[in-house]
């Protein structure tokens, strides 16, 4: 009983010992955070307060400098505001309808005249030519909306902008000479990637009101010098005059322009094939399919050359006479490569 006895004091005691030597070193990690969270923010609080500081006096002087002098920030922003608010003021009036204000526009003729007033104090602005010569449109005022609207093109800086309003303007009034004149200055100063669609509009343009001005070859040949870069444009006259069976005129503009876009020779090459097949020349088409052979052609223009000898039952023939020629001279590599391909 007494070696039970005091084994049990023992572990009481050893216990003990182990919560105290947990519970000090706790106790003062615990103390030491609660103690260091005040001293870090009050570390911190100059900083803040400096900082505050620095803010309030850059926003002082900035309110400062705005306040001073109001009119060089607000110039252009002003003078934009007046304008637009006194055209609005020229072509609508308030009037109140129960209580409310609505803009109701003045009758066309008064509106037009208080526009023209509004010229004079702005005689550079196109937005006002433009609305004058809606109005002279409506008012059958041509000669003065055709002049208002030359004023528009001149003074807007976007000329394509003011370019397109003028042929629009000449498309209903049904000026198509005109109209197909404006096409041909937006095809002179249109970014590369629009002039393909430009001119498909003055060729639509001209073959509806046989305009044969701009289907001549000879309108052709100037576009293209003007734009060598573009054999869009060949091709789509091409496809014009494929499309109304003017097989020859095509060939011959195939056969023209296809040694000034080497690197359109594929295309060329199949165009000038189909040509000839439609005028039912087909060994000279042949011909020229087999002069322009290339042993390093792709699949696809394997599959065009061989597809187009199976149609016309030459296909065989054909392989019967290069064996034959190749019999005759194996050291004929042209040949080789032929029967290989």
């Amino acid at each position: 009983m007494l070696i039970r006895t005091n084994s049990r004091k023992q572990d009481r005691s050893v216990k003990g010992v182990i919560r105290m030597s947990v519970a000090r070193p706790l106790g003062r990690v615990l103390s030491h955070r609660s103690e260091s969270k005040p001293s870090v923010m009050i570390g911190l609080l100059p900083r803040v307060l400096r900082f505050a500081a620095i803010c309030a006096t850059t926003l002082f002087f900035i309110l400062v400098i705005i306040n001073t002098n109001p009119s060089a920030n607000n110039e252009t922003v002003s003078s934009v505001d007046e304008e637009a608010a006194l055209i609005d003021s020229a072509l609508y009036t308030r009037v109140e309808f129960f209580g409310s204000q609505a803009y109701v526009p003045y009758p066309t003729a008064e509106a037009r005249n208080r526009l023209s007033d509004l010229q004079t104090k702005y005689p550079n602005r196109p937005e006002v030519y433009l609305r004058l010569a809606q109005f002279d449109e409506k008012l059958g005022r041509e000669e003065d909306a055709l002049k208002n609207m030359r004023a528009f093109v001149e003074h807007e800086p976007d000329k394509m902008k003011g370019l397109t309003g003028l042929a629009q303007y000449f498309h209903r009034r049904a000026q198509f000479a005109a109209e197909g004149e404006t096409l041909e200055r937006m095809l002179d100063i249109a970014p590369q990637d629009r002039r393909t669609a430009i001119f498909r509009d003055l060729l639509q343009l001209a073959e509806t009101h046989l305009l044969e001005k701009y289907l001549s070859p000879a309108f052709l040949n100037q576009t293209v010098e003007k734009n060598p870069d573009t054999f869009e444009i060949v091709n789509h006259y091409i496809d014009r005059l494929t499309e109304q069976k003017n097989f020859q005129q095509a060939l011959n503009l195939v056969r023209q322009y296809k040694a000034k876009f080497p690197e359109q020779t594929d295309v060329t090459l199949e165009m000038e094939v189909s040509l000839l097949d439609h005028l039912h020349r087909t060994k000279e088409a042949e011909a020229i399919y087999h002069a322009a052979f290339d042993p390093f052609w792709t699949a696809a223009q394997n599959d065009k050359y061989y597809g187009f000898l199976k149609e016309h039952d030459r296909y065989r023939t054909y392989g019967y006479e290069l064996r034959d020629k190749f019999n005759r001279n194996p050291a004929n590599r042209e040949t080789a490569n032929r029967l290989i391909h």
